[in-house]
């Protein structure tokens, strides 16, 4: 498989605390990577670290020329305006309704955000909490999406059923480092 990202010895610090150091890791085309660990260990800090919003304090992170989209953990302003079919398509079979951002439930509003994210076409999508607000039925549709995406996936998440069921690789950050496991949270 052809690697899309490449993580060398990247450490990140704030102020007078390391999140994380010397991270080395690699994302294969195709993968779909679960990042756990507990509240506060940097999961989010390495997503928007390989989105390019951060940059490492040491290290480097390689893109290989790929396009990146994010859909992140907080409530967002969402525009139905200029959907794409495919986004289109997504929000209808979800039942999102078409009204103002403001007027959305969590859940849909997530919804919303998630399936611009899924239509974008990117190489790499990076999810933040994905899984916050959905029910069942919904739980289920974007397991399903993520299962048949074009793309690489990279998720954080604290759902060790959605982990079991979606994810192909796990990052554990634990102790200011990245341990990496071939398959499922329970595998």
């Amino acid at each position: 498989m052809k690697e899309i990202v490449t993580l060398t010895n990247v450490s990140y610090e704030v102020k007078d605390l390391t999140v994380f150091k010397h991270v080395n890791a690699s994302v294969q085309q195709g993968d779909i990577i679960g990042i756990i660990g507990k509240n506060g260990a940097g999961k989010s800090t390495l997503l928007h670290l390989i989105h390019n919003d951060l940059a490492p304090s040491q290290g480097q992170i390689l893109r290989n020329d790929i396009k990146l989209a994010l859909v992140e953990q907080e409530t967002a302003a969402y525009s139905f305006a200029d959907q794409t079919p495919a986004e289109k398509k997504l929000l209808e079979k979800w039942h999102v309704p078409l009204r103002d951002f403001h007027q959305l439930s969590g859940g849909e509003n997530l919804k919303a955000r998630l399936a611009k994210g899924l239509s974008e076409d990117a190489d790499l999508l990076l999810l933040d909490e994905p899984t916050n607000h959905l029910d069942e039925k919904s739980l289920q549709f974007l397991i399903q999406q993520l299962k048949h995406y074009n793309g690489t996936v990279i998720l954080v998440s604290h759902d060790r059923y959605f982990l079991d069921e979606a994810a192909t690789k796990i990052w554990s950050l634990e102790d200011q480092t990245l341990i990496e496991f071939k398959g499922n949270y329970s595998g």
